[in-house]
């Protein structure tokens, strides 16, 4: 869950850094995390960025109300 959070928020353009969130699990899934962090950034290529039209959109309609 944490490493698809990493992706995300690298996609969404939102502070992140990895390696801090690596070294919050625990260190026998460190290695393991890094590997999903990778699948996900590979994953997220297919998806639309964070000034992709849809995105601004729906940020335009949330501040209207």
């Amino acid at each position: 869950m944490a490493a698809s959070g990493v992706a995300y928020k690298e996609r969404m353009n939102m502070p992140v850094v990895a390696e801090v969130v690596a070294r919050e699990q625990p260190e026998h899934l460190r290695e393991y995390f890094m590997e999903r962090v990778r699948y996900y950034r590979e994953q997220s290529i297919q998806l639309p960025r964070a000034s992709d039209p849809r995105y601004l959109e729906m940020a335009e309609q949330n501040t209207k109300k």
